[in-house]
């Protein structure tokens, strides 16, 4: 069996022989902890915040895109128009939110201010 009595003693007569340096090793063991846990938290806490905020839009794994046009194609045919989106949402049952896009350039106007931006992104109400 191994005594430990002699090993601790020491251990306690150099930590007492230099309290200067045991209060600084301590305070540094301590700052670095909490530097870790608040990291982490603040991490997480990120996450979390934009995980909710993604839940919140409504998509997710019950959400589909429908793009018109072959998959090879680097530029869409707009073949799809606002009435059809309509009868989807008619037709389908399942279907709570159906929200169509256009992506263009085009001009926008909101009382007697006029805008013409580089890119246009327009959707309908859901």
């Amino acid at each position: 069996m191994i005594n430990l009595r002699e090993p601790s003693r020491l251990a306690v007569q150099s930590l007492l022989g230099n309290k200067l340096r045991t209060l600084l090793t301590t305070l540094g063991v301590v700052i670095g902890i909490a530097a870790v846990i608040t990291l982490v938290s603040m991490g997480e806490g990120a996450k979390t915040y934009v995980l909710n905020q993604v839940r919140g839009w409504g998509m997710g794994a019950n959400s589909i895109e429908i793009h018109p046009g072959k998959a090879e194609m680097t530029i869409p045919e707009l073949t799809l128009t606002y009435a059809d989106t309509v009868l989807i949402k008619e037709r389908v049952p399942n279907v709570v939110y159906l929200v169509p896009e256009i992506v263009g350039k085009g001009r926008m106007k909101f009382g007697k201010k006029e805008y013409t931006p580089a890119f246009t992104l327009g959707v309908s109400a859901d």
